[in-house]
């Protein structure tokens, strides 16, 4: 059994997503952070585990009702108690067709340039059925073992076994939870991000560092008219957002050469870097959701990054993440229950374990090469001299070039394909759009009349008329004017008529003379009521 003074326990885990080979091993760290491993004979060994399996036994303890305070020696109102409902249960993230997709990295060619990869090293990526979205990295220690570090979720850093034992870190604090959702451990701090940025103002995080070289952009020009042909203004209702497979593009000031909202033209600034070809697109996801977000960006809205938040925790959180500690809470859930200790001191191990490897990847004070950072970043930063992590990882997983979509959304308009480019356009034209202004009256193209069964003897108009979905009808005015109408029974219009001004003399100013209807005389009508935001009057077009 681990003593106190040990400062956790390291155990080979998984060795590919169907194989699992288990050999218990104990650890103690020197000041010179040297690992040794002991491997005791009689290991277990299990094939084929599940991402939901657990080889912890379920058991019933009896938690304690509420947390408890702790005397934490560097943090101030921290509570100790098995998880809340809201941490009770972990789970890996899932793809959405439920089976992720493999992305392999080429980690041996890198070695056999006689180079250390400094450990633990990332194994493999599980991405989204997408093949966009990175899930987890699958990172690998010195004793060829593999926890799993979730990037699904940016407001948590969550490390998995292979037995879906679990510790998190998010804005509550800390939280160990088994694979069976039983002896949990949580340590909720109040402000712990704001207590971390006290500790150690130097952890800051300076921001987003751009990983991928000369971030590429392209100028798009937009003439925007609408449904009347009118030039849209900085006045549209639904300020213009134009994007690039999802990416928002940044609208350019008066300042700009072809700019001049006024007239209708609108220049915008677009990105590349997340669009191009589908390697493309997904090392600009790998970088911005994996690798800056463990290691550079804020994390969860604080000052520090995810690593140094780690940093941070390792340095002052020992009198929290110790066997002794944890040991203490989990002896309290199961009571007087002597047969269930040593299920205790199981779980205890796991949980160590997790610390450990979170410490071994992401402190900046376990580096192979002090002063370089963490170890994963000391191991981007060895494979990138050769080679491109997110590049290798991407085409292993898509090698096709898929054109990227240029959408925008203005008015009451979405168009979801403005057009596409299938590499970074040099001197793009200008792309002429037709918008729903709602604050427009209601324009529509070749505004028909009714016309008269001579079979029947019924009055309507015909189906070119009609706007789909709309209950509206493209009518002709006193003026001739081509103009949506609300369809409706004669009798419920307001008020019969010859010219526009007759409206106005009823009382219905604003409002327009319809001809040609079926109700034999002209008849008043709202312009605007089949250009309200609820009216899909015009989906939209670019000419």
């Amino acid at each position: 059994m681990p003593t106190p003074s040990e400062t956790g326990v390291t155990s080979t885990t998984i060795v590919s997503d169907n194989t699992t080979t288990q050999a218990s091993t104990t650890f103690s760290r020197t000041p010179s952070s040297t690992v040794s491993v002991t491997t005791f004979p009689g290991s277990l060994t299990s094939t084929q585990l599940s991402n939901t399996t657990s080889l912890t036994p379920t058991l019933t303890p009896t938690p304690t009702p509420t947390p408890t305070p702790f005397d934490a020696a560097n943090f101030t109102s921290v509570l100790r108690g098995p998880a809340p409902s809201s941490q009770a249960c972990h789970y890996r993230p899932a793809a959405r067709d439920g089976t992720t997709h493999l992305a392999t990295l080429q980690n041996e060619e890198i070695r056999q340039r006689n180079l250390s990869l400094a450990f633990p090293y990332v194994g493999s990526i599980n991405f989204d059925s997408d093949d966009m979205t990175p899930l987890y990295l699958s990172v690998r220690d010195a004793a060829k073992g593999a926890h799993l570090i979730d990037v699904s979720d940016s407001s948590a850093v969550t490390i998995f076994d292979s037995r879906n034992n679990s510790m998190r870190l998010d804005l509550s604090g800390i939280h160990f939870v088994t694979g069976h959702c039983n002896l949990t451990v949580s340590y909720l701090i109040d402000n712990l991000y704001g207590q971390l940025a006290q500790q150690s103002f130097e952890m800051c995080s300076m921001g987003r560092k751009k990983l991928l070289a000369g971030e590429q952009t392209f100028v798009q020009t937009l003439v925007l008219r609408d449904q009347c042909g009118n030039p849209v203004g900085p006045t549209v209702r639904r300020y213009p957002d134009l994007r690039v497979d999802g990416e928002q593009c940044i609208a350019l000031g008066r300042s700009a050469a072809a700019t001049d909202p006024a007239n209708g033209t609108w220049t915008f600034d677009c990105p590349w870097q997340s669009a191009g070809s589908a390697v493309q697109r997904c090392m600009s996801s790998l970088e911005r959701n994996a690798v800056e977000f463990l290691l550079y960006d804020p994390f969860n809205g604080g000052c520090a990054d995810a690593s140094s938040v780690v940093t941070m925790l390792e340095a002052s959180a020992r009198d929290m993440l110790n066997i002794t500690a944890i040991r203490q809470e989990l002896h309290s859930q199961v009571g007087n229950n002597t047969d269930h200790f040593y299920k205790v001191d199981d779980t205890v191990m796991y949980y160590m374990q997790l610390w450990e490897t979170l410490k071994s990847t992401l402190s900046k004070t376990r580096g192979l090469n002090p002063g370089r950072g963490s170890n994963l970043k000391q191991y981007l930063d060895t494979y990138n001299r050769f080679r491109n992590f997110a590049a290798d990882a991407c085409t292993s997983l898509n090698s096709s070039i898929v054109p990227a979509v240029l959408s925008l959304s203005a008015g009451s308009s979405t168009i979801p394909r403005l057009a596409s480019f299938p590499s970074i356009p040099v001197a793009s034209e200008p792309l002429t759009v037709k918008i729903q202004d709602p604050s427009k009256m209601a324009c529509c193209p070749n505004g028909g009349m009714s016309v008269t069964n001579p079979e029947n003897g019924k009055c309507g108009y015909p189906l070119e008329s009609r706007i789909p979905g709309t209950g509206c009808v493209c009518g002709k005015t006193a003026t001739q004017e081509s103009v949506a109408f609300k369809y409706r029974q004669c009798d419920n219009f307001v008020s019969q008529c010859q010219a526009d001004s007759d409206c106005a003399a009823a009382g219905y100013a604003g409002f327009l003379c319809l001809i040609g209807s079926c109700c034999g005389k002209g008849v008043c009508f709202d312009p605007f009521e089949c250009s309200r935001p609820n009216v899909l009057l015009l989906p939209g077009s670019a000419d």
